[in-house]
């Protein structure tokens, strides 16, 4: 079953995330780890692709896990092989 991706939401939000990357921890506090780490990955690796600093800035408000979830989408960008794919399909 594919699940549907948080972040998907977020991609009309570029402008609000690069204007407040302050935000996305309120944006994408919701849920269980799994679905903060979707939100996450949307989100950063959408504004990553057009307001690199933004990402990078709402990265620095994060801490933990979703600190860790954060640099690596914007390392891996949308299409890095070295997403985790696990957290978007189960049995």
């Amino acid at each position: 079953m594919l699940h549907q991706h948080p972040g998907q939401l977020l991609e009309g939000r570029q402008p609000f995330l690069s204007l407040r990357p302050n935000r996305l921890g309120a944006v994408c506090g919701h849920g269980d780890s799994a679905d903060q780490a979707m939100c996450i990955n949307g989100a950063i690796e959408a504004l990553a692709d057009y307001h690199p600093d933004a990402a990078l800035a709402a990265c620095r408000t994060l801490a933990g896990e979703q600190a860790a979830v954060c640099q690596a989408a914007t390392r891996n960008n949308r299409y890095g092989l070295d997403k985790a794919f696990h957290l978007y399909y189960s049995d």
